[in-house]
């Protein structure tokens, strides 16, 4: 059991660690070749996102999701070449919008101090509630 006092710096870590652990797991698929579950990833993560950034990136979001659910419904002749230009069509898809999506949603967390230590604090004296 924790003897030492709860200070607010121990309830800032969790949504923040939170936060950083999820970029760093999506940074680390993605340069190991793993883009599109890499870009699953970072389209799961805006849903968890605290609004001020999620309302910046939703319509985004809901377009890539799109072309993604569009490449996966591809035909072609036979069902092996089907899932092949499906998984080609799909990676390319993700290749296309993983780069400038993980860019935008990494700098607005920064250029909202949301990657800060202290980042669960309230923004403005007399604004009590968070914005997550």
């Amino acid at each position: 059991m924790r003897e030492e006092e709860l200070t607010p710096s121990y309830l800032e870590r969790p949504y923040t660690g939170f936060l950083f652990k999820a970029v760093t797991s999506i940074y680390e698929k993605w340069v190991e070749g793993y883009t599109e579950a890499a870009l699953a990833e970072l389209l799961k993560l805006v849903v968890a996102l605290p609004t001020d950034v999620k309302d910046q990136l939703w319509d985004e979001k809901e377009k890539i999701e799109k072309d993604l659910r569009q490449a996966y419904k591809l035909r072609s002749v036979d069902w092996y070449s089907t899932q092949q230009f499906r998984n080609r069509r799909g990676k390319e898809v993700a290749t296309y919008y993983m780069e400038p999506f993980f860019d935008k949603t990494v700098r607005l967390l920064d250029q909202k101090k949301w990657l800060e230590r202290g980042a669960l604090r309230p923004r403005a004296k007399g604004h009590g509630k968070l914005s997550i």
